[in-house]
């Protein structure tokens, strides 16, 4: 690798000029962006709350793997929504690429986080199969095993490589970046790193079906015997995992494999045509709601989650009530001490 011809086209980069718009078109959608802007709040909110939770509410979590797997699920999840908000949003791309010091800068990072927060979930779904495959196929080696137990410091490695692959390439893909009329920033050249995107998918869902395959084989063997403690959680786990992974297949994978195929036979080298921004619009949307729908289904597979949600809302809505009951009382009326003492007398 000649590393002087990158460092030299890093250093012609020109950070402070804005991005021309493709095909010279303004922003449009305004009614969608701020639908989906609406939705990735929600989902920020949604998972933020979920990490409280499995981490303050539930004893029954603490010090394990498995803790760490789901805190990473939720944390891609307000990645990608967080990296989605400028993306879709006019005004901000556009006080970005006008009233910023740096907008080619600003507007790459942002293109790259979002990158790079689509990468981490597949990243992610593969850890948490491979954390419940040695839980229920290979308990004594679960306990064991360093890579397991230290899961959480695995994904943030695994990560950190990923940003800086990214970052290097998107450095020097900056130059060929411009802003599309729907979704923000984009590349001219966008076919191969379609491709490659789609690649990687394809091989992790391999991976990871192949381990979430002898987990369900073994859960149904589990089934069979005589229950013992602690056969519930698995399942439960075990479940929710493989429940998130398809919806991910099934919503995501496959779309996004069809629409590269289309994007690759009809789009050429514009990214601003009506199939491009489709299947743009079809992605970012179901990676939103897929964030919250990981919750959703982790709510339904477990059932001492739902108890601490529930406890949490009906707590909140007895003091919201015990107050305004309280402020609504008459100011001159006696204390509750008065009559108890009336009573005792």
């Amino acid at each position: 690798m000649n590393f002087s011809h990158i460092f030299s086209s890093i250093s012609e980069l020109n950070l402070s000029s804005p991005l021309e718009y493709c095909n010279a078109a303004r922003c449009v959608g305004y009614t969608k962006s701020l639908s989906l802007m609406a939705v990735n709040v929600m989902s920020i909110i949604i998972n933020l709350v979920h990490i409280y939770v499995i981490r303050k509410r539930l004893p029954a979590l603490r010090g394990k793997p498995y803790l760490s797997v789901l805190t990473i699920i939720s944390l891609t999840d307000i990645l990608f929504s967080a990296a989605t908000l400028p993306m879709t949003s006019c005004h901000i791309r556009e006080w970005i690429n006008h009233k910023s010091e740096y907008p080619t800068l600003l507007l790459g990072v942002i293109s790259i986080t979002l990158e790079n927060s689509v990468l981490c979930r597949f990243c992610a779904l593969f850890l948490s199969s491979f954390d419940r495959y040695f839980a229920v196929c290979n308990p004594f080696f679960y306990c064991s095993n360093a890579v397991v137990r230290n899961i959480g410091k695995t994904a943030i490695v695994i990560d950190i490589l990923l940003w800086l692959v990214l970052a290097l390439k998107g450095l020097l893909t900056l130059p060929d970046m411009c802003i599309s009329a729907v979704i923000g920033p984009t590349r001219l050249d966008n076919i191969r790193g379609a491709a490659t995107t789609t690649a990687v998918m394809v091989v992790f869902s391999a991976c990871t079906s192949l381990l979430l395959l002898q987990v369900w084989l073994e859960i149904r063997r589990i089934q069979q015997r005589a229950p013992i403690n602690g056969d519930s959680h698995l399942k439960s786990s075990a479940y929710y995992v493989i429940a998130i992974f398809a919806v991910f297949v099934v919503v995501l994978v496959i779309p996004n494999i069809v629409g590269t195929c289309t994007y690759v036979i009809y789009k050429a080298n514009d990214p601003s045509t009506p199939i491009s921004d489709a299947f743009l619009w079809s992605i970012l949307i179901s990676h939103t709601i897929y964030g919250i729908a990981n919750v959703v289904m982790y709510g339904l597979t477990s059932d001492g989650y739902r108890q601490v949600v529930s406890g949490m809302f009906s707590l909140s809505f007895r003091r919201g009530a015990r107050a305004s009951t309280s402020s609504s009382n008459p100011v001159n009326s006696p204390p509750r001490t008065s009559l108890s003492a009336e009573n005792t007398n």
